[in-house]
């Protein structure tokens, strides 16, 4: 193609109102990426996808296939949110950074509204938590939090007018705040969180996602979640399945139980995304049990930059992932996630992975203007890092070893065979053992069963 199509030197530059070079939108080959560096690197790669192909051709206990069933969900907020954690080597604390006394803790927060949210809220632990309240008055006695003058006067920030008829106060943010409560789990907690009111897109995105994946697939029900924003779900939400505070031990965790599926969101770059980094990959252990992870964040597959996390996490030879699908430049909020989905409600058509990703071409249509623009940019920007090839296994049953015989060519084929997911359902019959279907008279596929093919 020419990349250069209005030859005024800036790559891949063009007009709304013209095509690209000629580009038609319709993917004749599936591709993916491999991107290895090394002989090591190359057969750490083949050897998770043939891993995960031949899952069920060896035998194995039934809890092996319990993976099958397992998705997570981890969102950062697209929001500002700021961590504030505890300060053991400073009498004042550092940026974002908390110390503690007996009556009060002293925060530092340089970064103020309408940067950063205006709800202070208390994280015990990665799953119990306070949102405190704003108390102009705030003491010993009387638990709230307030902005302070600065860090040697401790009264609260604010400008008020009385009249003999009312009286109104107003805060004046500063980088300083303080929380007075009797309780010492509040003066102390794993760390404190300015947040923003009202729930984020980030979780409302991967909620969406998450009710369409149990509705289309109800063997999809180990559905673990890991959010930055959960203190604004409602009850109701967060009791509907499992959900923990996002941190990079609880996600290392969740990775290290062998989900199949991992969707993940929020602002990433090369080094990674939702605390999912090169350096949490290299101390992984799922070991075989590798998983699909979609990434709907900035740069996380930016294959340019050495080592991206889409490489290191699919070139990791003890387990991590066996297919990644990401961005190599910049995401959009919003946008990225109806291509996160479309890739996963691809499934109940097909098992072919580099055709799910290709579905990113299908949301051209009907678009013009600035719409268009940026869902063209999808197309050239979010790649597969994995084999186009692998079959995808949508439940318990595909991931075990069946047989699939056509009544209309008299052929039988591997459950996992490319030519079953275009095989009409009422030509279809199911076989549990090769043998049993080499018996009904069946011919082996030349493509999958080449092996047992006689013609």
């Amino acid at each position: 193609h020419d990349w250069d199509h209005l030859d005024n030197k800036l790559y891949g530059q063009h007009n709304a109102s013209k095509n690209f070079d000629n580009v038609e939108y319709h993917a004749d080959v599936t591709i993916g990426r491999a991107s290895v560096e090394s002989v090591a690197e190359a057969e750490a790669f083949v050897n998770k996808v043939l891993e995960y192909e031949k899952w069920g051709t060896v035998p194995r206990p039934d809890s092996d296939y319990d993976r099958f069933r397992s998705m997570l969900f981890a969102a950062s907020t697209w929001g500002p949110f700021i961590r504030i954690e505890q300060d053991t080597a400073n009498a004042i604390p550092d940026n974002n950074m908390y110390k503690e006394s007996a009556t009060h803790s002293l925060l530092h927060c340089d970064t103020l509204p309408p940067k950063a949210g205006d709800q202070l809220i208390c994280y015990f632990d990665d799953q119990y938590y306070r949102r405190l309240n704003y108390r102009s008055n705030a003491k010993h006695g009387n638990p709230g939090w307030y902005y302070a003058k600065c860090s040697n006067d401790l009264s609260p920030s604010i400008v008020s007018i009385s009249l003999p008829w009312f009286h109104f106060e107003c805060p004046i943010p500063t980088p300083w705040i303080v929380v007075w409560d009797d309780n010492p789990d509040v003066l102390h907690p794993m760390y404190y969180g300015l947040d923003c009111l009202g729930l984020d897109s980030s979780i409302t995105e991967q909620e969406s996602l998450r009710e369409k994946m149990q509705q289309v697939f109800p063997g999809i029900d180990h559905i673990e979640r890991l959010y930055t924003d959960e203190a604004d779900m409602n009850p109701s939400e967060v009791a509907e399945t499992w959900l923990r505070h996002l941190t990079p031990d609880n996600l290392k965790d969740a990775l290290n139980r062998g989900p199949h599926f991992v969707s993940l969101t929020g602002h990433g770059n090369w080094p990674g995304c939702t605390f999912f980094s090169p350096t949490m990959v290299y101390s992984l252990t799922n070991g075989p049990k590798t998983f699909i992870l979609y990434a709907d964040s900035c740069l996380t597959g930016k294959l340019d930059h050495n080592d991206c996390v889409a490489e290191v996490a699919t070139n990791f030879a003890h387990g991590a992932a066996v297919a990644y699908i990401g961005n190599t430049r910049f995401s959009w909020i919003g946008l990225g996630a109806i291509y996160r989905e479309h890739f996963f409600m691809r499934m109940p058509l097909t098992r072919h992975l580099g055709e799910m990703n290709d579905t990113r071409l299908e949301l051209l249509a009907g678009t013009t203007g600035d719409e268009r623009i940026a869902r063209l940019w999808y197309c050239y920007n979010t790649h597969l890092f994995g084999d186009p090839e692998m079959p995808v296994y949508r439940s318990i049953a595909e991931a075990k070893n069946y047989y699939i015989g056509n009544t209309n060519t008299d052929e039988l084929h591997d459950c996992r065979c490319q030519w079953v997911d275009r095989m009409s359902s009422h030509h279809k019959v199911h076989f549990e053992t090769l043998q049993a279907g080499l018996n009904a008279g069946y011919d082996g596929c030349g493509f999958c069963l080449r092996k047992y093919n006689t013609r």
